[in-house]
């Protein structure tokens, strides 16, 4: 509420320098009614966070590779009422090569832990353990073509996570280039928050969901004060519940902890569908002409289409174009000057 004060604290220790030998040890306090939004943006209040990091670098040319890179990572939150809310163990090697092309890969271990967020209320969801392996290479960023491409995988008790993102760069021109950025997400398996059926009992539903999307951008340098950028997104999205469980706990009292093992088939009726079905399609054109040092004119044009889709009773989610191109778009022409000045 208006008035209420929270606390903080952050400390870190690093050792930064050294041929090989380098680390990094964080710690970090969130009381519960921390909220500086006003000043930045806080991910969340409510916890105690620690993080580690033990690397061995090699920062002269060792064989094909200019320097290399290996780290173990450790880190863990907790919430207030000592809920794991995240953690995890991770070894990953870097390296960049002699044709400056880049590669990352890493395996790691996460236990299971508690999502007080998935609900909205408090009340926190015990999500499954996992292990998973991520792998990142991108070519030099200075030819005329460069290319970048960014896989997860995942593997919990339950089910199965996948994303990734790539992206491809083309310089056609000195004065001009443009980019195709795509993206997906594929999750199966791991029962996710669905509804409230009654007061004090909650819902939850193995989830399906995928997305995918793409991003289009391109600019065209005129002269050094006088640019065209234009930028393009499409991203759709979707999801499945299937075999529903539920925890009840009483209405009036505090927010229950609903561990995997404490959810029971539920065979009532869900009061509204939990699938979902989304689509957004944002594009939009900046001119940006510096007509003296220091100021600025600024043309914009944005348009933006993102429909409600509302699924009936029984309706499956899925991926689909259509309700974007079906979808009533919001248009928008802006102007902005800026003018620098100093006094002599």
């Amino acid at each position: 509420r208006s008035g209420d004060v929270g606390t903080s604290a952050y400390a870190y220790l690093n050792k930064e320098g050294g041929k090989h030998a380098v680390g990094q040890l964080e710690l970090e306090y969130e009381s519960r009614k921390l909220d500086y939004n006003d000043l930045g943006y806080n991910q969340r209040s409510n916890d105690v966070r620690w993080w580690t990091q033990l690397e061995y670098r090699e920062l002269e040319r060792w064989g094909p590779l200019l320097e290399s890179h290996a780290r173990f990572e450790y880190f863990g939150r907790r919430n207030l009422d000592n809920l794991p809310i995240g953690g995890g163990y991770q070894l990953n090697i870097e390296g960049k090569f002699s044709n400056f092309w880049k590669a990352f890969t890493e395996v790691h271990w996460r236990p299971t832990w508690f999502d007080d967020r998935e609900v909205g209320d408090g009340t926190a969801l015990q999500r499954a353990g996992l292990v998973g392996h991520e792998v990142e290479l991108a070519t030099d960023p200075t030819r005329r073509v460069s290319f970048k491409t960014f896989v997860q995988t995942q593997k919990t008790s339950n089910g199965f996570i996948q994303s990734g993102d790539a992206g491809v760069l083309f310089r056609v021109l000195p004065q001009f280039d443009f980019e195709v950025l795509p993206t997906w997400i594929y999750t199966f398996g791991e029962p996710r928050f669905a509804a409230v059926a009654a007061p004090g009992e909650y819902v939850f539903g193995r989830l399906n969901a995928k997305s995918i999307g793409a991003v289009l951008r391109t600019t065209y340098t005129f002269t050094p004060r006088l640019t065209l950028q234009a930028y393009g997104q499409l991203f759709l999205a979707s999801g499945h519940y299937s075999d529903f469980t539920s925890v009840s706990s009483d209405p009036n009292g505090s927010r229950p902890v609903a561990r995997l093992s404490d959810l029971r088939a539920f065979t009532g009726t869900l009061p509204t569908n939990p699938d979902f079905q989304q689509g957004v399609l944002n594009t939009s054109v900046v001119l940006r002409w510096e007509y003296m040092l220091g100021s600025t004119l600024f043309l914009v044009y944005t348009r933006s289409q993102s429909p409600a889709v509302i699924l009936a009773a029984g309706e499956e989610g899925h991926l689909s174009f259509t309700s974007v191109r079906r979808a009533p778009a919001a248009d928008v022409i802006m102007a902005k000057l800026t003018y620098w000045w100093a006094s002599r």
